[in-house]
Parts: structure tokens; sequence; C-alpha cells
């Protein structure tokens, strides 16, 4: 996670192997009104587990939410432990405007899949345009108690 959104006055709790439990404690943790749109960002193999675990009042997640309150969503860039529950209503974003460029004189390097290596393609040489474009966004946490890292996060 972005060492910029978290900061050490963030709040945070370890998680107890109680599930919902550790839920409820983060939620202790934070501060938020009637206006809150909280979300829980997770890992991709919690995200995983998450979607198929149960309690005894069924599935924990039903429709990508924990509720009626909490949407999941899953984040690469979190580690393999922990979790982020944050409420957005909180946080100011701010998008900036498209940049497009457009190249004719560049060498790609071409492949089907990512993992592939690709053969390097010229441009010039077959006549190819390659177009990008890239969109930047800024935030910041109006107040630590937006949001509570969850360490050592399980579904057990």
């Amino acid at each position: 996670m972005d060492a910029g959104l978290l900061q050490l006055s963030t709040p945070s709790v370890a998680a107890t192997g109680d599930f919902i439990g550790t839920l409820k404690a983060a939620l202790a943790q934070m501060t938020y009104g009637a206006d809150m749109r909280l979300f829980l960002l997770v890992p991709p193999h919690l995200n995983a587990e998450l979607m198929l675990a149960r309690d005894s009042g069924g599935w924990i997640v039903s429709g990508g939410k924990i509720g009626d309150a909490i949407t999941m969503v899953c984040s690469d860039a979190l580690t393999s432990s922990d979790a982020v529950l944050l409420d957005a209503s909180q946080i100011a974003v701010s998008s900036d405007t498209f940049e497009f460029k457009n190249s004719t004189a560049s060498a790609l390097a071409l492949a089907d899949t990512a993992q592939a290596p690709g053969h390097l393609v010229s441009l010039f040489q077959n006549d190819l345009v390659a177009a990008k474009s890239e969109r930047y966004f800024g935030l910041e946490i109006t107040r630590d108690s937006s949001l509570c890292l969850i360490t050592n996060i399980t579904t057990a």
C-alpha cells in the first residue's frame, strides 16, 4: 500500500481470527457519519477466499458487499496479510487532464501475453502509430480516522 496513504497516526487493528469481529473492531477505531461510504480493500488472495467464505448467517460477501454497508475491492497494492477499511466520503479526490501522445519512431516489444518475451517491431519501418493516454489523480485523506489498517487478516 502507498506509504503516503497510511500515516503513523492511522488507526490499526490486528486480526483476531474472527473476520466479522475484526471488522467491528476496525469500525470502532474509525470516525464516520450517516453519509459513510465504506470500502474494504483486500489483496487478491483474500478476495478469492472471502468470495467463498461463509459464517452461520450464510455468505460473508454477497454481490461484492459485506452486509449492506461495506463494498469489497481487490487491490494488488496490498501485502498478503493486510486490508484497509476506509470511508470514501472522507477522501478528497481530484482528477487532472488526460495526456495523449503518439509515436511513429519507436520500437515496441509485441507479445501475445504479458509473460512472453515478445519480438521487437519498428513503428517507422512498418508505417505504424503507437498511441498512449495518461490520466493523473490526486487524493487527500481528510481525517486519519477515516480509515483503519487491518493486519494479519484471515477468513478463518
